[in-house]
Formats: structure tokens, sequence, C-alpha cells
């Protein structure tokens, strides 16, 4: 079916047309709102018989995430690579993942076309991995001011959380988390999440953690011992024995976990942050064209003419 929405574009872009120099940063892992759009809607296809779901969605959230919370400046981060200092590590690193659904696929060029088309800026950094772009993105901001938002469901870039910096999920009732929201959620510290996914392990990306360690145990551990070096340097210490032989045979591991889980902030981009601020879409004329080629007909009628805002 054709895709149609009622929704308050015209509140939305008189608020962020309004929105000062001092608004926040948002930052959006574009990869991962594309999936969870992909999956939450179903059956939904442009003129052509093309598959929208996941473009409809991603636009539908994105919306949303701009009323919600105004920022004055947008990035729409998405994957580009895997690190060679990730796979240097673990060759494995994400091997095991199902390949991306072809219909998915074929919608991120729509989902970037548009973001662009509504004056979202994109980005992306041939060999890094948009969690690494966003974190250097996130520390660049927070130097120059600007608190940070980051709409993500990946509990890696809980690391990231400060004073300035926070995260929030896809759902459009999602808390955004700070320091006290990532000790609740995790049982750690934001400057801990490292370690403790390093004693858990990842299995979306294909890192194993300790055998025998889950999540009550590695916090217990971090709480003793502050951090891997701390473990490490205490092993004789750590009861049970079976917990404690678990950690002696994988010291090595552990290094290795917390080299690939710890994000890059210091990525040499190619973009001033003047370049995400949050502004009216380019070209109206084509944004209205891009909307009516997915069929997205009254996404494109709730647009208003310029000149009835700025």
């Amino acid at each position: 079916m054709a895709a149609e929405s009622l929704f308050l574009f015209n509140d939305m872009i008189q608020s962020t047309a309004s929105t000062g120099p001092g608004s926040c940063f948002l930052l959006i892992d574009a990869l991962g709102l594309a999936y969870r759009s992909y999956y939450a809607i179903r059956d939904l296809t442009g003129p052509g018989g093309q598959p929208t779901n996941a473009a409809y969605g991603f636009l539908r959230t994105v919306q949303m995430f701009i009323e919600r919370f105004s920022p004055g400046h947008i990035g729409v981060v998405f994957d580009a690579g895997i690190p060679e200092v990730r796979t240097a590590i673990l060759p494995e690193y994400k091997a095991q993942r199902p390949p991306m659904p072809d219909e998915l696929r074929q919608q991120l060029p729509v989902i970037e076309s548009l973001a662009e088309a509504f004056g979202w800026k994109t980005a992306s950094l041939p060999g890094w991995e948009a969690d690494d772009v966003i974190a250097t993105l996130a520390k660049k901001a927070i130097d120059l001011g600007p608190e940070v938002l980051i709409m993500t469901a990946d509990k890696d870039i809980l690391q990231l959380v400060c004073k300035k910096v926070s995260v929030v999920g896809f759902g459009k009732t999602d808390p955004p988390l700070g320091a006290e929201g990532v000790q609740t959620k995790l049982g750690v510290r934001p400057e801990q999440v490292v370690d403790y996914l390093a004693l858990l392990g990842d299995q979306a990306d294909n890192i194993a953690g300790v055998p025998g360690v889950g999540k009550k145990t590695a916090c217990q551990l971090i709480e003793k011992y502050g951090d891997i070096e701390g473990i490490i340097e205490n092993l004789d210490q750590v009861h049970p024995p079976r917990i404690r032989s678990a950690l002696e045979c994988a010291t090595g591991r552990l290094q290795e976990n917390r080299a690939l889980i710890a994000l890059h902030t210091d990525l040499d981009l190619p973009w001033s942050l003047s370049e995400f601020r949050l502004g009216p879409p380019p070209d109206w004329d084509h944004l209205v064209r891009e909307l009516r080629t997915q069929g997205f007909e009254k996404m494109a009628s709730a647009l208003p003419r310029q000149g009835e805002l700025f």
C-alpha cells in the first residue's frame, strides 16, 4: 500500500526554525534506525512497487525526534566499513552477521537522499563504523559547547555518556539516558561500560566474553576492583574459584575486547560542525518530488510553502 500519514510537520519546522545556537546536537545511528523501521513497518511500497517501509519509518522517527528535542544541529551517520584496527585484533569481528535484506539495502540510498533533501546532514567515513564517527563528532561538539543527544539502540555508545552527552533509544517515549540512567540500566558508570562489555562480550559483534561471567558478576567485579586492570591485578582475591580460573584464562582476551569495544574519538573528519546546523530544506520543490516518487503523498502535501515560515 502507499505510504500516508498525518503528522505535524508544520509545527516541527516552526520549532526548528527558531532553534538557537545553544541547542543540542542530535546524532543519529542511521543504519540502526533503518533496520528498526524496516522490521517495524511491513508491506509498504511506493507507486512503482518499490519497498518504502524503512525509508518511511526512518523519516517519521527523525521528524518526531526533531519536534521533541528541537536540536540546533543534526547528523545522520552511516556505517562505511569495518575498521582494520578491529579486524587486526579479531579477524572474525562481526563476520557472523547475516546479510542485510535486499529490500532494506535498496532503501538506504533513498534514506540518505531524503535526509539531505530535508536538510539533515548525512555523514560517513570510509573504513569506519558509524559509532566511531558519532563518538568523534560528539567529542568535537562538546569541546565547542553544544550538548549532544545520540539516537541509537547500540549499548556500546553508552560509554560516551557524560555531563554533556546523553543517549536515547528509537522509541517515541524512550527517555534520554545520562550518567544516572546508564548506572540504572547496566549497573556501572559510563566510564566503566567498556570494561563491563569486555567481560560480557558482545554476541552481535562476535566478541566472546568470559565464560561464566554474566551481568551480575560483571557488575560485582567492576564495583569491587574498578576496571579490567584492577581485576587482573587482584585475581588471587576473586571468588568463587571457577570465576577466578575463567578470568585467568581470559586475561589476553579481555584486553583485546577492550580495544574492540572502545570507540575512537579522534578520527580526522572532513566536516566542520557548522555543516550540521539544522535549517530549512535546501530545495523545497526537489523535496516534494522526492517524497512523491516514494508515494509519501500526504507527507509532501503537509509541507508548508517556504514563504510561510522563513
